[in-house]
């Protein structure tokens, strides 16, 4: 297996009007039951780039971003943070919350 590529936030992010920051790992189960309720939210925001970042391959990306527990979840305005939350959320709350934020950006 060769190394992995780090992942250039920045550059995702600059690209994109607004991006979803998934920081999880693939032994936690929280994320395991985020991930499927973050793909079928996405699929009635087209215009949100989603970017999943696994913690356990680009640890430092985690660590500049503060990341303290998984699952955590960013929203950004390009390179904005527009808001964050830990653990889990249902697709209902999920939809609500990137609406009252993309609202507000």
């Amino acid at each position: 297996m060769g190394a992995i590529k780090p992942i250039n936030l920045d550059k995702i992010l600059k690209a994109n009007e607004y991006s979803l920051v998934d920081f999880y790992a693939t032994w936690c189960g929280p994320c395991q039951m985020l991930s499927p309720v973050i793909e079928k939210v996405m699929e009635d925001f087209p215009k949100i780039k989603l970017v999943k970042i696994n913690v356990d391959e680009q640890p430092e990306l985690a660590q500049e971003y503060d990341v303290q527990s998984i699952p955590t979840v960013f929203l950004f305005k390009q390179t904005t943070e527009i808001n964050s939350f830990k653990g889990f959320r249902d697709q209902n709350n999920l939809t609500a919350w990137i609406r009252q934020h993309i609202k507000s950006a």
